[in-house]
């Protein structure tokens, strides 16, 4: 899975507004500001409303090659750089990988679980553990 924030072309004056935008978006997440409470607030992609998640992604399959292409070469959990793709300016993060990755193949559930963090808003994540038959490995 990943993250994404968008600034369209079409709801700014400029280019250059629309770049600022995101950019001013980029450094309050840099800055330690949730992902996706600055999607909810900011991007204007189709999913801004829930934070910027978006599905488990197969290479190719997406309409932006430059998203595509990020997407598959971008370090887990690292911000993109601002990318540029014909509709606006985007900045990614990806999250997952392990099921879908021809390399990993963690393809079987094992056990779920939660975390309690009491410090965070959103205090609870869902933690899954999976085994990879490929790499023998969990």
């Amino acid at each position: 899975r990943w993250e994404q924030i968008t600034m369209r072309f079409d709801a700014f004056p400029t280019k250059a507004a629309a770049y600022a935008a995101l950019a001013e978006a980029g450094n309050e997440i840099v800055g330690g500001r949730p992902f996706y409470q600055v999607a909810l607030e900011r991007s204007q992609g189709s999913t801004a409303s829930t934070g910027g998640l978006q599905p488990w992604t197969k290479k190719g399959s997406l309409v932006s090659k430059v998203l595509d292409d990020a997407l598959f070469t971008l370090p887990l959990k690292q911000l993109s750089p601002i990318l540029e793709d014909d509709k606006g300016f985007h900045i990614i993060r990806v999250l997952e990988f392990l099921r879908d990755d021809a390399d990993c193949g963690f393809v079987c559930f094992i056990d779920i679980c939660g975390v309690d963090y009491p410090d965070r808003e959103k205090r609870f994540d869902v933690v899954y553990h999976l085994l990879s038959p490929k790499l023998n490995a969990r």
